[in-house]
């Protein structure tokens, strides 16, 4: 039976390689954008960016979360390639965008 690999099921949701290297880690990114009616102000976009690092072995897996002010507001550490699924899956919809 075939192990469970995060990073072939990430790509297959749409998350691409990225440039940035965390102390020898690969990372894959995805970026959400979305348009929001505002009572008084009208439409605001809003974006919420997802970066995942692996490690060389690929058994540990970094998640950051950033806003529209490119702050990482959540930052987690994930030894299981499922739970880290779920768990990524949760926050891109628990903000409000379709995984």
């Amino acid at each position: 039976m075939k192990k469970f690999d995060l990073c072939e099921e990430l790509a297959t949701q749409g998350f691409v390689k990225t440039d940035a290297y965390m102390l020898g880690w690969e990372g894959v990114t995805k970026h959400y954008e979305k348009e929001a009616e505002v009572v008084w102000y009208g439409k605001r976009k809003s974006t919420f960016d997802v970066e995942v690092f692996f490690n060389p072995d690929r058994s540990v897996a970094k998640v950051f979360y950033y806003n529209q002010s490119k702050t990482a507001f959540k930052v987690k550490t994930h030894m299981s390639d499922k739970r880290a699924l779920n768990a990524i899956k949760a926050t891109v919809e628990n903000n409000g965008y379709a995984f």
